[in-house]
C-alpha cells in the first residue's frame, strides 16, 4: 500500500491512472508529480504529465503541486540528471508555473532536450515548439512541428498544435518560408489539415 511504501513510483503512477478513469484530472496530475518526485526520469509519468500540462481540457491545476514539481526537476538538473524527459518537463513548468515564469530557460531546457534526442522525438519537439512560441519565435515554433510531423507515431496532437499556432500567427504568414515545405508531405498532412494548409499559403502568396 501506499502507506507502507510511500516512495514507490510505481504506486503512486497506478493511483494516478484510477483518477484519470474516473475523471479526476487533478488528483490525477498531483499524483504524477509525486512519482517523479520519487524517481525524477519516470518516463511514463514525463509523458502523462506533459499531456495534461498541454491538453485542451487542461484543469485549473494546484500551483503548489507544479511548483513542487519545478523545483524537483531543478534540483535534479543541477545534481547533473542528464535526461531529455527531465528537460523537456522543466520545460513545461517555466512556461505554466505562474510563480516560476521564464521563457528563456524554457527554450534553453527545450533544445538541449530536443538535441539530446538528435530531434527524433516528436512529445519532446512539441514542447520546444511551445517554448519558441512562448518566446515568440513563431516561425521556428511552426517549423519544429512541421519536422516533428515527418516522425513516426500518432500525430493527431501535433496536428491540433501546428493548427493551433499558424492560427496564432496569421499576420506574419507572408514571413513563413516553411508552409511549403509542408505542403510537399502529403503523407503526414491530409484532409482538413491540407485544407487548411492550403488557405494559408494562398494568404502567405498574396493570392
Amino acid at each position: 500500500s501506499l502507506e507502507l511504501n510511500p516512495t514507490c513510483r510505481r504506486t503512486h503512477f497506478d493511483m494516478a491512472e484510477i483518477f484519470v478513469q474516473e475523471g479526476r484530472i487533478e488528483e490525477a496530475f498531483q499524483k504524477y508529480c509525486d512519482a517523479i518526485q520519487v524517481y525524477p526520469t519516470f518516463e511514463d509519468a514525463h509523458r502523462k504529465v506533459i499531456e495534461i500540462l498541454r491538453g485542451k481540457e487542461k484543469p485549473v491545476i494546484a500551483g503548489s503541486a507544479l511548483r513542487k514539481l519545478g523545483e524537483t526537476l531543478d534540483h535534479a538538473v543541477a545534481q547533473g540528471v542528464n535526461d531529455p524527459g527531465v528537460l523537456a518537463l522543466q520545460a513545461l513548468t517555466l512556461i505554466h508555473g505562474e510563480n516560476r515564469r521564464d521563457p528563456n530557460r524554457a527554450l534553453e531546457s527545450g533544445e538541449q532536450a530536443a538535441s539530446m534526442t538528435k530531434w527524433r522525438n516528436p512529445l519532446i519537439l512539441s514542447v520546444l515548439a511551445d517554448a519558441q512560441a512562448e518566446n515568440g519565435l513563431r516561425s521556428e515554433a511552426i517549423t519544429t512541428l512541421e519536422k516533428a510531423l515527418r516522425l513516426p507515431g500518432p500525430g493527431g496532437f501535433l496536428r491540433a498544435q501546428i493548427a493551433e499556432c499558424r492560427r496564432t500567427a496569421l499576420p506574419d504568414l507572408p514571413t513563413f518560408a516553411s508552409i511549403d515545405a509542408a505542403l510537399g508531405v502529403p503523407e503526414v498532412i491530409t484532409g482538413s489539415d491540407q485544407d487548411l494548409l492550403e488557405s494559408f499559403r494562398a494568404v502567405a502568396h498574396g493570392d
